[in-house]
């Protein structure tokens, strides 16, 4: 409790009656900035929802330049960081960063605990394991919220911007199953629950009024049983939609598809599409006849094993081909530049030193680079959290962060040693220079982004371009003229802006992004059913004239928040057991004897310490205790211990790079006292890992100990070893694992897992594992009730050899095929596997295991 203590005095706490706030020093402005639009939009979730849980904690977490939300309905806490999303990416429209995801994930905890009757009281005795609306599908849940965050403004929302409408256009004939959008297979886009359950829900909301909703939740939110009913719907969310609507959710989907393709439809294209690899392109640009581009596609190599593939691409126009320039490692994260045959470009990394706890006070930074286009060289240039960039005529690179504890943007000038050259209210997303201009997409606070003009030498950045939608992704047409896009009215298209009068022309009537033009040919992404890919268009200008009168929209400033400091029972408040429930299970195979006991759960709002308690009694005390601790980040301690266990477990990350080479090297150490306390281990290893996106390897070394100086019954020195390699392709894997020990002073003679033999057991032992596996096809079957998905077939040849102690050679060989299976909206997920072997007796053996899948790879 002490080192709790001193822990927890790196957080500072503010609080309303409603809302508890916990950040780190440094971080009240962000503080104040969520619970202020907390506040003011409490009521409009408490009217959608029909919920006010409180007091919802609110954790501020700062892990560099990251944008995202997460809620947790199990422990009534949400986690926001600190980033304001990149919105010129995908023309997203969010007029606060701050409102937009707060909003978003308050929606989330007062949906999700929403409960009445009995099972508001079960709740109050044994935790929010009992809310029934936890117990939804995703798109279900996410699609709540995504409806709830586009109802603020009409200039805010995923339902509002335009991307999510277009592409329904594209799925309008031939729009997912409801068993396909509950599991989530792998295809674009990867939002898959956002866009398909934000569109549902307008749907519903529109069909059955404003009240439809909250009585829905209000009905489920009865049923003390739904989390049995993941599996069997019909029990559970089904009975309830069918009391509120008089049709279940397979029914009201199918109204809903219906309703999709008689009312929507694709438009007839006029460009032509030049490229049909689909998943993500972005940050366009050209020189001479070559386009450059980031190109970010999703494969699957083996079951459950997803892998992003993040390369630069060149189209040369006159040939028509698309090449790969070069693979990066990690996410491209800001507009390519090029200046005197040079690409410069910025890659995702890892940098220490981050005010969060949610990856143990690591936090992502960007990383600058030149690739010379003619010689094939790449050139580290610089470190920093860089959210645009330009490079000026004479090869000066200038580049803007975002302001450190209030709104805005600093801009930088230099590369060995940048200096900041001036500070803005407005928050920059995207630089571009020539000799004569330095133009900037550029944000003022609760507004979408506008093209403005910078002057360096009085620090003024002044909009030229100023609509209450976004503009962005510019590109020189010539000295005087940029080509953007923008969203009006929820369309994206493509514009022409004449810098010196400032005359506006449209230049494309469908969805574009990324424009620019070649031999008097508009080139530009567009979107289709498997994702984005390179268009082109005569280049046609059209004159255009915004004449939309802007919906005012209340801004939370308005409202001051009054607030009072929290201290350190705030925080030790949170780790309240958020499970305390009854169990019984049997302790025999014929289940003629069950044993009652207790489990809890529980947390502190910052997951700094996370602790599971299971207690029963069979004629003795029986209970397994669990801790896990990071608060001496980045060291990470876990605790275990049962009557006849006690072990302590440390590790420690040296080093964490996401660009290619060493990408993780740590240390582990770990103690153990066992067999009824009368063995000590004490095992410290190092552990490293090699990335070569998408392929690795691995190797960790094992030392355990035990000395009887220390109490342990043996003296013991053992040594283990063991090392991988996986090489992955766009549907196939090679995989190669080894495993040495050597263990002679074990009493308990180690297992050597060879497949194809009932057991092999030896003090010293080496074992290689070999497999290839293959995508066979996809199933993407499955039924609502039960409610069971198989996703994808893989084949897999495997050949493993092993050696004991007695150099003797032991190897089998064989097939297997392995399925991907979700159940429960597929929140679970396992690999069953049936195999067949052969091994040196040339015996053959069939079995089949259930592997499970305990990670969403998505």
């Amino acid at each position: 409790m002490i080192l709790l203590i001193f822990a927890w005095f790196d957080w500072q706490v503010i609080k309303t009656d409603n809302f508890t706030i916990f950040h780190k020093p440094g971080y009240q402005w962000e503080a104040n900035e969520f619970l202020i639009n907390l506040e003011y939009y409490r009521n409009a979730a408490r009217e959608m929802t029909g919920n006010d849980a409180r007091p919802v904690y609110v954790v501020v977490e700062d892990i560099g330049s990251y944008s995202n939300g997460i809620a947790d309905p199990f422990l009534g806490k949400m986690q926001v960081f600190t980033y304001p999303d990149n919105i010129t990416e995908l023309m997203s429209l969010q007029q606060s960063w701050h409102r937009a995801v707060a909003y978003h994930e308050l929606i989330h905890i007062l949906h999700m605990t929403r409960t009445s009757g009995l099972t508001r009281g079960l709740n109050s005795c044994f935790g929010n394991i009992f809310s029934p609306n936890m117990y939804a599908p995703m798109w279900w849940i996410e699609g709540i919220a995504v409806y709830g965050e586009s109802q603020i403004s009409p200039y805010e929302g995923r339902l509002n911007d335009g991307y999510y409408d277009r592409y329904m256009k594209t799925r309008a004939k031939s729009l997912p199953g409801l068993i396909e959008i509950s599991n989530e297979p792998l295809r674009f886009p990867v939002d898959q629950s956002y866009l398909y359950g934000g569109q549902f829900t307008q749907y519903f909301i529109e069909t059955y009024g404003q009240n439809s909703l909250n009585d829905h939740l209000r009905i489920y939110g009865h049923y003390f049983w739904a989390p049995l009913t993941v599996i069997l719907p019909v029990f559970g969310i089904d009975m309830s939609m069918r009391k509120r609507t008089g049709k279940d959710f397979p029914t009201l989907y199918r109204y809903f598809r219906q309703a999709i393709a008689d009312n929507i439809s694709e438009p007839e294209r006029q460009d032509h599409q030049i490229t049909s690899r689909g998943w993500y392109i972005g940050s366009m640009i050209a020189r001479g006849h070559d386009i450059h581009y980031a190109r970010k596609s999703l494969f699957k190599a083996g079951p459950f094993d997803v892998f992003a593939s993040h390369r630069i691409n060149k189209y040369d126009t006159r040939n028509a081909e698309e090449q790969i320039t070069l693979k990066t490692n990690s996410l491209v994260t800001t507009p390519l530049r090029i200046l005197d045959n040079k690409l410069y470009y910025t890659m995702r990394e890892i940098k220490r030193g981050a005010a969060n706890s949610y990856i143990q006070g690591f936090g992502y930074t960007s990383r600058l680079y030149c690739f010379d286009l003619l010689t094939n060289k790449k050139e580290f240039i610089l470190e920093h959290d860089i959210r645009a960039f330009c490079l000026q005529s004479n090869s000066r690179l200038l580049f803007a962060c975002d302001r450190k504890h209030a709104f805005g943007s600093e801009l930088w000038r230099g590369q060995i040693l940048p200096e900041k050259i001036m500070e803005t209210d407005f928050l920059i997303y995207e630089l571009i220079a020539n000799d004569k201009y330095l133009i900037a997409v550029a944000a003022r606070p609760y507004e979408n982004s506008d093209i403005c003009l910078i002057d360096t030498v009085t620090g003024r950045i002044e909009p030229i371009m100023i609509t209450p939608w976004n503009e962005g992704q510019l590109y020189f047409k010539n000295e005087s003229t940029i080509l953007y896009i923008a969203n009006y009215r929820g369309q994206h298209d493509a514009y022409e802006l004449n810098l010196i009068d400032q005359t506006v022309y449209r230049i494309t009537n469908d969805f574009a992004h990324w424009p620019l033009i070649i031999d008097n040919q508009l080139y530009f992404t567009g979107l289709n059913e498997m994702g984005f890919d390179l268009y082109r268009l005569p280049y046609q200008p059209q004159p255009f004239a915004f004449h939309e009168k802007e919906i005012i929209v209340d801004r939370p400033v308005q409202t001051p928040v009054q607030t009072r400091p929290g201290n350190f029972w705030d925080l030790l408040a949170t780790l309240e057991p958020a499970a305390r429930v009854p169990v019984i299970y049997p302790v025999n195979e014929g289940l003629t004897s069950w044993q009652p006991g207790f489990f809890m759960f529980g947390a502190d709002a910052m997951l700094e310490n996370i602790y599971t308690a299971l207690l029963t009694y069979n004629n003795s005390l029986y209970y397994e205790l669990n801790w896990r601790s990071n608060i001496f980040m980045p060291l990470s301690v876990n605790f275990n211990a049962s009557p006849d266990l006690v072990k302590l477990f440390f590790s420690y990350p040296l080093h964490i790079q996401l660009r290619p080479g060493i990408n993780y090297f740590g240390f582990l150490i770990d103690f153990r006292s066992f067999d009824d306390f009368n063995r000590k281990e004490f095992a410290p290893s190092i552990y490293m890992r090699f990335d070569q996106s998408p392929h690795y390897f691995f190797i960790q070394a094992r030392l355990p100990y035990e000395r009887q100086t220390w109490y342990s019954n043996i003296d013991r020195s053992a040594q283990q070893l063991i090392a991988g390699l996986k090489l992955r392709a766009n549907t196939r894997s090679f995989y190669l694992l080894s495993y040495f020990h050597n263990d002679p002073d074990n009493p308990d003679m180690p297992r050597i897992p060879i497949r194809g033999y009932d057991e092999l057991r030896s003090y010293q032992g080496l074992l290689i594992h070999n497999a290839l596996d293959q995508k066979l096809f996809s199933i993407r079957q499955g039924l609502w009730n039960p409610n069971i998905y198989i996703e994808d077939l893989f084949g897999s040849v495997f050949f493993d050899a092993a050696i004991d102690q007695d150099q003797e050679l032991y190897w089998s060989t064989g097939i297997e095929l392995k399925a991907e299976i979700k159940a429960g909206f597929g929140y679970i997920k396992f690999i069953p596997i049936i195999g067949l072997s052969l091994n040196r007796n040339r015996e053959i053996r069939v079995y089949f295991n259930i592997q499970p899948a305990t990670e969403n790879p998505y």
